[in-house]
């Protein structure tokens, strides 16, 4: 947050406290709702939207008392709250230069609606249909630019897959929060629209010639379905048997918290156990073969949202397009 106020990127206004006490006092008067943070890893729910004081005081007292996210809850950031359209957008660096991959729409909350706890994400369209040309070119411009450069400066050029998490609010784009890596689940997405050797990519990267490269894309979309265990994001039940069987032409089953014994059963070992990819020309498409996959996916207790690409539905609607770009 610190960082991008010295380069000028839009960001909420925020709060940073160590201690509980004063952060309890700044939570009684605070506007609500009011989105609060741990300041480090903490398995993508590190993030609560507070819409009461109650809500406020026993989140703070979970991450900074009693250590939910151990160490991260040690530093937290209360933002201001804003709305608008979310894009997760993943960006290739090799210090000074760059190369988006597509857009994409995660959706965080555990039950349809976008009800519910908030998860390391359920599912993912991509492209983002909100993310539009003029959006991405001022995104381009006063964001991912601004980010690389300010990087390099003070000497932390950064090299690799930077995710930048983005609202779309009236007042224009926003950054939410950086993740030195690819987002999850928003790869599974993304790279199945990749019409390139990623690693050949990620090499470049490493020897800062992404200049000499050119970027390609899949047409159409492709819709991921994060199947879950019973319990997740809470206490996952696991050691769940799991059975695959014939997926439709197009889509594809990652596995994510499986484990192979030696005669080929597979197990669950987490929360976030599969995910269910289909990729197709339109949206609608993607979205119906990736449900017809997970159709062929069983294992007991087996959670999922049956709503994911609704939203993204909503979006093209919104504007009559397909305006959404990859790159």
């Amino acid at each position: 947050k610190a960082f991008m106020q010295r380069h000028h990127i839009p960001t909420p206004a925020y709060r940073v406290f160590t201690d509980i006490d004063e952060a309890k006092e700044y939570g009684a008067t605070c506007p609500l709702p009011i989105v609060i943070k741990a300041d480090g890893l903490a398995l993508g729910k590190g993030v609560v939207i507070a819409e009461d004081r109650d809500t406020v005081f026993s989140t703070l007292t979970s991450m900074m008392v009693d250590h939910i996210h151990g160490m991260s809850g040690d530093t937290i950031v209360m933002e201001q709250f804003v709305t608008g359209p979310e894009v997760s957008l993943l960006v290739l660096c090799d210090g000074e230069h760059v190369l988006p991959l597509a857009s994409a729409m995660d959706h965080k909350r555990a039950w349809d609606g976008d009800t519910g706890p908030n998860t390391g994400g359920m599912g993912v369209v991509a492209p983002n249909p909100y993310y539009t040309q003029d959006v991405a070119d001022g995104c381009m411009q006063h964001i991912v630019f601004p980010t690389i450069r300010g990087l390099k400066e003070e000497g932390s050029a950064f090299i690799g897959c930077l995710f930048f998490g983005l609202m779309l609010t009236p007042e224009g784009p926003v950054v939410i929060e950086y993740n030195c890596r690819f987002g999850d689940p928003e790869a599974e997405a993304v790279l199945a629209l990749l019409g390139d050797d990623v690693l050949d990519l990620l090499v470049s990267a490493r020897e800062g010639a992404l200049d000499t490269k050119s970027i390609h894309f899949h047409p159409g979309y492709a819709v991921s379905v994060t199947l879950a265990s019973k319990g997740y994001p809470v206490a996952s039940e696991v050691g769940k048997t799991i059975h695959i069987g014939h997926l439709p032409p197009g889509s594809s089953v990652l596995h994510a918290a499986v484990k192979r014994s030696s005669d080929g059963t597979l197990t669950s070992t987490g929360g976030r156990v599969l995910h269910v990819v289909g990729r197709a020309e339109t949206l609608t498409e993607a979205r119906n073969l990736a449900y017809e996959a997970v159709k062929q996916v069983a294992f007991e207790g087996m959670h999922y949202r049956t709503d994911i690409g609704c939203r993204a539905l909503e979006g093209e609607e919104s504007d009559g397009s397909s305006g959404a770009v990859v790159s």
